[in-house]
């Protein structure tokens, strides 16, 4: 399967990267800085894609060029503009039109809602509270991201976990819509890496919660 990753240089996404590599899979790195890629460069098609670039439209359609699927690890950095995801979600989905694709996995935060989600429980009420101290406009702008994509026609996974660790490998990733998230819940990227891979095939649902099964 020929498959493009957005923000594949971050650190899920480069464990992403590795995980579909690792699988026999094609992999398009479709990157803003593709020097942060290092000797994963010379086994991956590279794409230069930069989310904040007048030029987005045209770099989507050019990276989604004869794949099968596309996986999307982008997401703010602090420096990004706020409307960034929302803008990338409208291009992606008329880029995978124009090019046949119809799977797309993406990730967002355990703390956003998607419509036809039950009312928050008293955790998440927290963490969202909490996020939208930290980062309110790319809490909402991120909602907006998988809001578009679950909107689309397009076969979507919008993967939702909780805080990120640099653990090791479980194996005791468990993923379901009806998920209760808590507050100490958390997952090692290297397990969300995987379960990203694995709903290319094997859909958890449209907009599932991830974490580590206890």
């Amino acid at each position: 399967m020929k498959v493009v990753v957005f923000g594949a240089t971050g650190t899920t996404g480069l464990l992403v990267v590795d995980a579909l590599l690792s699988q026999g899979h094609k992999v398009v790195a479709a990157v803003r800085s593709p020097d942060r890629l290092g000797d994963r460069a010379s086994r991956v098609e590279v794409c230069r894609v930069d989310l904040a670039s007048a030029e987005l439209s045209a770099a989507v359609s050019r990276a989604l060029v004869g794949a099968d699927a596309v996986i999307s690890c982008a997401g703010h950095d602090g420096q990004t503009p706020t409307t960034m995801m929302k803008g990338f979600a409208d291009v992606l989905v008329t880029a995978a039109h124009q090019n046949g694709v119809r799977r797309v996995v993406g990730l967002a935060g355990g703390g956003i809602v998607v419509v036809g989600d039950p009312p928050p429980h008293l955790a998440k009420r927290f963490l969202r509270a909490v996020m939208g101290v930290v980062a309110n406009k790319m809490l909402f702008d991120t909602e907006a991201f998988g809001q578009t994509l679950l909107a689309s026609d397009l076969d979507v996974t919008i993967s939702r976990p909780p805080r990120l660790t640099d653990g090791p490998v479980s194996g005791r990733v468990v993923a379901a819509e009806t998920l209760r998230l808590g507050l100490f819940d958390s997952l090692s990227r290297v397990d969300l890496a995987a379960h990203l891979v694995a709903q290319l095939t094997k859909s958890s649902g449209r907009a599932p919660y991830v974490t580590t099964g206890r």
